[in-house]
């Protein structure tokens, strides 16, 4: 699941949501003829639905459906693969690319555990 507040029309900034689906590194590798390493997460997006213009930095994660389980963000929107000219996938299922915070948890928890946010 990504969660975007970004360009749906002119001046759009309503939170949207869209699901999708994990992709394998291999996978992703194959299906997008692009190179992926351990700090990416690969998703392929519906069609015509995937992050756009003034999402970076928002959230990928999973949702549980247990009320009482947190959900938890597993990448940090990053950059996408469609083409010059093409506006945000549209009419394409094109794949979307996240930073995995994982990967970065190093970086993180150091900074987390030195602010406000705990």
């Amino acid at each position: 699941m990504a969660a975007c507040e970004g360009t749906t029309a002119l001046a759009g900034h309503e939170l949207q949501r869209v699901e999708s689906t994990l992709i394998t590194n291999e996978q992703c590798a194959e299906t997008g003829k692009i190179a992926v390493d351990d700090s990416t997460i690969c998703v392929g997006g519906q069609i015509s639905k995937g992050y756009c213009d003034g999402d970076s930095g928002g959230p990928a994660f999973i949702e549980y459906s247990d009320d009482d389980a947190d959900d938890v963000v597993v990448g940090v929107v990053s950059w996408r693969n469609w083409r010059d000219g093409e506006v945000c996938g549209r009419g394409k299922r094109l794949l979307m690319m996240y930073s995995r915070v994982s990967y970065a948890r190093s970086w993180i928890d150091p900074i987390r555990k030195s602010s406000c946010f705990d």
